[in-house]
C-alpha cells in the first residue's frame, strides 16, 4: 500500500495545498489481507470500507455470519463495485461485543475506480444466454434448456484489465447426455472469457438396498419413510420424483399406503425409497450436527433418470440419480446422495468453481460429506466413495490412498493444470482422512471445520494452499488444534505458507473450562518500563511535544514534553497527565494530532509503540507521523518502511 493510497483529507487552513500530499490514482490490484503487515494484530472500531481503502460502505455486503463460543461474531463480506459483486473477492472479519473488528483475512481488489469501468451492461442477460447457447452449438429455439442462471459480476482476475461480465449457466440434455456449461461473457463485447463444465456428477414402509448392501426394509430395519397424508414423497424438507427413465418432467412419486414397492431396477430393490430416505438423513445430519441446512430450499431427489445411466449429478436445482448400468447399481446410496446434496451446499456458500484446484476442493468436500453421512447414519465409515453402488465393490475413490484408483493423486505436487476434478480431489480427501483419524478427532469434527471453511472462507477461485489455510482458520474459530490440521495438510504438501498460529484443544477435550480469549487484550508491547515519563524522539532528531492542545515535533530540547503509554494504550503528556493523544477528526479534513480528554473506550485514542512505530488501535494501518516537509506538523499516515518521520523510540 503506497503512501498516497490512503484517503485522508488534509485541512486547507493548516496546509496550503493538497498537492503537498498528492493522492495519486493507483491501478487496480488484488490484495491478500493476511499478507499485508498493517492488518497483522489488526483491531479497529473504524468502518471496514475505510480501513480497506474502498470507495464507500456500499462496496461490501455481509453474506454469511457465524457466532463463536467466546461471543465474537465472524462475518463474511462480498466485495461490490457500484453495486455489482466482484467475482471471487470476499473477506472475513471478526467483531467482538464492543464492536471492535479484528482477525481480517481474505482478498479484495483495490482502486477499481481508477479504471472507470462501466457497470451498465451493453448486452442483456438474454443476449448473453444466446452467446452461451451458440458456443455449445445450441439455439434457444431447439435446445431443451430446463433452467438457466445468470449473474452480473466485475471480473478482475487480471486486475490490470477488469471487466464487466455475466456468469451464465444452463442445464440441458439436448445432445442426449446432461450438461451444465458455465460461461464468463464480457457484458459489453460478448467475448467468451472463460468456460467450463459445471455438472457435478455423482411414515410408510417398503424395501431398499441392492446386492452389495443386501435387501432391507423401511419400517423394520430402518425408520419408516416420511411421506405426506396422501402417501406422496413430499415433506417439509425432501421431495422425491420418479423420472420414469426419462430426462425431464419428473413427477413426485405417490403410492398406495402403507407400503411402497415401486420400482425395482438394475439390482436396486427400490431406488425411490432409498433416495427419499437418504435425502432426509442428509438433511438431518446437517441440521443435527452442524446447525445449518444443506440447501436454502427443499431437497429434490430425482430417481430413475435416463436408461442405463451410470451416474448421478447436481444440476443447480436438484439431485439426480441414474439406475446404473454395467458398472453401477442405482446410485441412490447414502454416500452418493450426500455427495450430490453437498454440491448444492457449496453452490450456495463458497461457490467454488468446478475447474482447476477449486474444482478439486469442491469435489472433495462432497466426498467428505458422503463419508460423514455414513458415520452419522451407520456409526461406521468405509473411506471409499461409492463402494455400495459399484458392482465390483471397489468404489470410485479412496480416501486413505487416492492413487489406488487410476488417475487420482495423493499429493499437491502431482497436480497438473486442467486435471479432472475427480482426480485432483484426492489431495483434500487424503488430508481429511488423516485429520479425521488423528487422536482426539472424529470424522464429525473434521467435516465441521471444512464446512465452516466452505461457508465463511473459501471463494470461487480458492486454490489448494489458500483453502488449507482457511480450514486452519476454521479450526481456530472453534478453538480446536490448528497444529493437528497443519499436520494433516503437511502430508499432502500444503499449509507451509499459512499464517495461522498454532493453538487450540482436541475437539473432544473438555479439560479446558475457559477456552475463550480475553476480549480486551493489553495492547503492549510498549517498551516504556515502569511509570516514568520519557521523551519520544524520531529518526530525524525531533521530539514529540504538546503545545497547548496541539501535538508537534520540534527539535529536541530540554523543554520538550515527556510521555507515558499506559497499560490501556493511552498516551499521556507530562505537561497534562490527565489528557491523552488523539486524532479527533482525521477523516473530516483535520489530520493533526491533538491532546484531549482521555477515554479508553475509544480505540482511536489508544496506541501501541511496536517495532519503532506508534500504531493506532482503531485504524491499525495508520501511524503517528512527523511531516517534516511542513516543519513540526504531526498527524497520521499509512505505513511507510523508509519514512523517518514514522520511526520513534524512547530517549534515555
Amino acid at each position: 500500500m503506497s503512501r498516497n493510497s490512503l484517503k485522508i483529507m488534509l485541512c486547507a487552513g493548516a496546509i496550503s495545498s493538497l498537492a503537498a500530499f498528492p493522492l495519486t490514482t493507483l491501478a487496480a490490484q488484488i490484495v491478500n489481507l493476511e499478507q499485508e503487515t498493517e492488518f497483522q494484530a489488526f483491531r479497529t472500531i473504524a468502518p471496514l470500507h475505510e480501513v480497506l481503502n474502498l470507495e464507500s460502505e456500499k462496496d461490501i455486503k455481509s453474506v454469511a455470519t457465524m457466532k463463536l463460543a467466546n461471543g465474537v461474531t465472524k462475518t463474511k463480506y462480498q466485495q461490490l463495485y457500484q453495486g455489482v459483486p466482484v467475482y471471487g473477492q470476499s473477506f472475513v472479519a471478526a467483531k467482538d461485543k464492543r464492536e471492535v473488528y479484528s482477525d481480517l483475512s481474505g482478498f479484495i481488489v483495490q482502486s477499481l475506480a481508477s479504471d472507470n469501468l462501466n457497470t451498465t451492461p451493453s448486452l442483456s442477460t438474454t443476449d448473453a444466454l444466446q452467446i452461451a447457447l451458440n458456443a455449445k452449438g445450441f439455439s434457444q429455439d431447439n435446445s431443451r434448456v430446463e433452467h438457466h442462471d445468470s449473474q452480473l459480476y466485475v471480473y478482475a482476475e487480471n486486475p490490470e484489465k477488469p471487466r464487466l461480465v455475466y456468469e451464465i449457466s444452463y442445464f440441458t440434455h439436448n445432445s442426449g447426455a446432461p450438461t451444465r456449461p458455465f460461461y464468463i461473457i464480457d457484458a459489453h463485447t460478448g467475448e467468451v472469457v472463460e468456460q467450463w463444465e459445471g455438472l457435478n456428477f455423482q411414515k410408510a414402509t417398503g424395501p431398499g438396498g441392492n446386492p452389495n448392501t443386501g435387501k432391507y426394509n423401511y419400517g423394520t430395519d430402518y425408520p419408516n419413510l416420511e411421506v405426506d397424508s396422501q402417501c406422496r414423497m413430499s415433506t417439509e424438507h425432501v421431495e422425491t420424483q420418479d423420472m420414469g427413465n426419462g430426462q425431464s418432467r419428473g413427477r413426485v412419486h405417490q403410492f398406495n399406503c402403507p407400503e411402497n414397492t415401486a420400482r425395482e431396477s438394475n439390482g436396486g430393490y427400490s431406488p425411490l425409497n432409498d433416495a427419499h430416505h437418504f435425502g432426509h438423513v442428509v438433511f438431518r445430519m446437517y441440521q443435527d450436527w452442524y446447525k445449518t441446512k444443506p440447501l436454502p430450499f427443499k431437497l429434490t431427489m430425482r430417481a430413475h433418470y435416463g436408461r442405463n445411466y451410470d451416474n448421478a449429478f447436481w444440476d443447480g436445482r436438484a439431485m439426480t440419480f441414474g439406475d446404473g448400468g454395467s458398472t453401477f447399481y442405482p446410485l441412490t446410496t447414502l454416500d452418493v446422495s450426500a455427495h450430490e446434496v453437498s454440491h448444492g451446499f457449496t453452490s450456495n456458500n463458497s461457490n467454488l468453481a468446478y475447474r482447476n484446484q477449486s474444482g478439486g476442493i469442491n469435489e472433495a468436500f462432497s466426498d467428505m460429506a458422503g463419508e460423514t453421512a455414513e458415520f452419522y447414519n451407520f456409526k461406521k465409515v468405509d473411506w471409499i466413495i461409492g463402494a455400495q453402488a459399484t458392482k465390483n465393490k471397489r468404489g470410485i475413490r479412496n480416501f486413505k490412498k487416492p492413487s489406488d484408483h487410476r488417475g487420482s493423486i495423493d499429493h499437491a505436487r502431482e497436480y497438473r493444470q486442467g486435471m479432472d476434478v475427480h482426480h485432483s480431489s484426492g489431495v483434500y480427501n487424503r488430508a481429511f482422512y488423516n485429520l479425521a483419524i488423528t487422536k482426539g478427532w472424529t470424522i464429525k469434527h473434521a467435516f465441521e471445520i471444512f464446512l465452516i471453511a466452505n461457508k465463511m472462507y473459501w471463494k470461487a477461485n480458492t486454490n489448494f494452499e489458500q483453502g488449507s489455510c482457511d480450514v486452519m482458520r476454521a479450526a481456530k474459530d472453534k478453538n480446536w488444534s490448528v497444529g493437528d490440521v497443519k499436520a494433516a495438510f503437511k502430508i499432502v504438501g500444503l499449509g507451509s505458507n499459512c499464517n495461522v498460529p498454532d493453538g487450540g484443544n482436541k475437539p473432544d477435550d473438555s479439560s479446558n473450562p475457559n477456552p475463550n480469549p480475553n476480549p480486551n487484550p493489553n495492547p503492549n508491547p510498549n517498551p516504556n518500563p515502569g511509570t516514568d515519563y520519557k521523551v519520544l524522539t524520531n529518526a530525524m532528531g525531533a521530539c514529540l511535544n504538546a503545545s497547548s492542545s496541539i501535538v508537534k515535533a520540534p527539535s529536541c530540547s530540554s523543554s520538550n514534553a515527556k510521555w507515558l503509554i499506559d497499560d490501556k494504550g493511552l498516551v499521556h503528556p507530562s505537561t497534562a497527565p490527565d489528557k491523552c493523544l488523539q486524532m479527533p477528526s482525521w477523516y473530516s479534513g483535520k489530520n493533526q494530532a491533538k491532546i484531549g480528554s482521555c477515554d479508553a473506550k475509544q480505540l482511536n485514542q489508544r496506541w501501541v509503540l511496536s517495532a519503532g512505530k506508534i500504531k493506532n488501535l482503531a485504524y491499525p494501518t495508520l501511524f503517528i507521523t512527523h511531516f517534516e516537509k511542513y516543519g513540526d506538523w504531526v498527524g497520521v499516515w499509512n505505513n511507510q518502511s523508509d519514512w523517518k518521520g514514522q520511526q520513534w523510540k524512547w530517549k534515555n
